[in-house]
């Protein structure tokens, strides 16, 4: 049952990461009285995301790998949360521009992260369930009380 437990707090965490970075499309008219934005600079914060997510599949991997699962977990969370909130300290583009590649490496690192929790707390066949959060073949609903 803890096994459960953790895939359903890594879908958490990876469900919010998949919102957050969402936010900035949706922010970005009350970001533009703060921090005015052209549609180049709009398009060069989500590069800047974009590009350090992507090299961050590797990096996350490899840090995990290093620290360990649950360290490694503690240590992206962490960072990315610190990335997060360094977008409310931003004053200027430049400030913008270097939270939004601080956010993707964190967010990055997340998923290769996620992906081991799951592969050392699920059995091969039902690391698909524990990744995907539903209900295995082995529970049928007339069992369940």
């Amino acid at each position: 049952m803890l096994r459960w437990r953790i895939a359903f707090l890594v879908s958490v965490a990876i469900a919010i990461s998949y919102l957050d970075r969402q936010t900035l499309p949706v922010a970005v008219q009350a970001i533009a009285k703060d921090i005015p934005l052209s549609n180049q600079q709009f398009s060069a914060l989500q590069s800047a995301f974009l590009v350090s997510y992507a090299l961050m599949y590797a990096g996350g991997g490899k840090l995990a790998d290093t620290l360990g699962t649950r360290r490694g977990f503690a240590v992206i969370m962490a960072f990315w949360s610190l990335a997060n909130a360094s977008h409310a300290l931003a004053t200027s583009f430049a400030m913008l521009m270097g939270s939004r590649f601080l956010l993707g490496m964190g967010e990055g690192g997340g998923f290769p992260t996620a992906t081991r929790a799951v592969a050392e707390w699920f059995p091969a066949r039902e690391r698909a369930w524990g990744s995907s959060m539903q209900v295995p073949r082995s529970v049928r609903w007339s069992r369940l009380p």
